[in-house]
């Protein structure tokens, strides 16, 4: 009887593991499936999900989707739309990669090879790196130099890549690497024959001017935002300067108290908040305006006092009088000072005290046209080609022996 129950039990756990190894195969089996074809070159529904939840997973990090996206029923259909846009990208990268090689684009020149073999490096080096450190640790690698390691790594890449399930080989770099350089090439063959001339750049810049002439007249662009967000510019308002600035802030807590009070219509006691916190930072604002006023290197004392990230990420603010895109009181402070060079005592605002430099300014007017005619040309150029790139592409969609089976991945 005891032998019976033995066998049972032995038998219980055969069928046990042998439906998760069912299980597992299935798996494996339905990532296989097809979910599209491409002239006869398939896309798998394990590609599809590959490329949506690397992107699920990106938006999730950034905040954009809650963590449970995936399985949240309220975004059951935000989710499939990933997934669908995910399959109808990957049909028309396999499309462009089929006309590729229709093509020739993957008949390198000697060039386009040495590229390859560049990005291919640059591509594997991380890897290599990261094996190389695993191994130096091993005591069967404690004799070997670090040049036999590093050849050995590279050489052994794809046990790594299988050992933590990358899903990757190196022959898939390479093969990516060469894929992106036909397509490269394919696209240059399509659009090698665009030009534009030198009477279309013109009318670009005389129309650009005159709009935005009129749009900074009327009131419907605002200048500062297109200046200090890099947006190129055809015409500079009239009493236009340049600032730096160092700020030496006050508590975070009591900004948004007094945000909060401003808000609520009470700026008294947003006002009395403001003088408090103001109190604890004037000696080193004074501190700070010494030190620029005794002629140390403004730019220096901005990274090592500044409190602004806008002065990390630019060189320096554009600020148009009256102000509209600033506090009153840094336009106000900006605008008395006379000459350039010349830095502004403490201005007081509700982030803390400004230490302005009267940095330069900008001639009003149109922006002259060589200044602008690469950057026009440039855009134009590469819009043309972009357009004709894409229209070529549809073209070869509408002819191509193409099927997608959305309903295989969407299950």
């Amino acid at each position: 009887m005891r032998n019976l129950k033995v066998m049972v039990i032995l038998m219980a756990v055969v069928i046990i593991l042998s439906s998760c190894n069912m299980i597992e195969v299935n798996e494996e089996a339905d990532r296989e499936t097809v979910a599209a074809k491409v002239e006869g070159e398939i896309v798998t529904k394990g590609e599809v999900l590959d490329q949506a939840n690397y992107l699920i997973e990106m938006y999730t990090m950034y905040g954009y989707f809650p963590e449970d996206y995936k399985t949240n029923p309220e975004y059951k259909e935000s989710y499939e739309g990933q997934i669908t846009q995910a399959l109808d990208a990957l049909v028309d990268s396999k499309l462009e990669a089929v006309m590729a090689k229709e093509n020739g684009c993957y008949e390198f020149t000697a060039e386009d090879q040495e590229e390859i073999d560049e990005t291919v490096t640059q591509m594997l080096s991380a890897y290599v790196n990261a094996y190389v450190q695993e191994l130096s640790g091993s005591e069967a690698f404690a004799e070997k130099s670090e040049d036999e390691i590093n050849a050995y790594a590279l050489e052994n890449l794809d046990i790594y890549f299988a050992d933590y399930d990358f899903g990757i080989t190196k022959q898939d770099i390479i093969n990516d690497a060469e894929t992106t350089k036909a397509k490269d090439v394919l696209y240059n063959l399509i659009t090698g024959g665009i030009t534009v001339t030198e009477d279309e750049v013109k009318e670009v810049y005389e129309a650009g001017v005159e709009a935005t002439k009129t749009s900074y007249e009327e009131g419907n662009s605002l200048f500062e935002q297109d200046a200090n967000n890099g947006e190129e510019l055809y015409y500079i308002p009239e009493d236009v300067r340049l600032a730096q600035h160092i700020l030496i802030s006050i508590s975070e807590e009591a900004q948004d108290e007094i945000s909060e009070l401003r808000q609520a219509g009470d700026d008294e006691g947003a006002d009395a908040v403001l003088e408090e916190a103001l109190a604890l930072v004037v000696d080193s604002a004074m501190a700070a305006y010494q030190r620029a006023e005794a002629g140390e290197d403004f730019v220096v004392l901005m990274e090592e006092l500044g409190e602004d990230p806008g002065m990390e990420s630019n060189e320096y603010y554009t600020v148009v009088n009256p102000t509209y895109m600033f506090v009153p009181s840094f336009g106000e402070g900006l605008f008395s000072l006379e000459n350039v060079g010349d830095i502004s005592v403490p201005v007081a605002s509700d982030f803390g005290y400004h230490i302005i430099k009267y940095y330069g300014d900008m001639e009003s007017g149109p922006v002259p046209y060589d200044d602008l005619h690469d950057s026009i040309y440039e855009s134009m150029l590469q819009d043309r080609k972009d357009t004709a790139y894409d229209e070529q592409m549809a073209e070869w969609k509408e002819e191509a022996d193409i099927k997608v089976y959305y309903n295989r991945v969407l299950n």
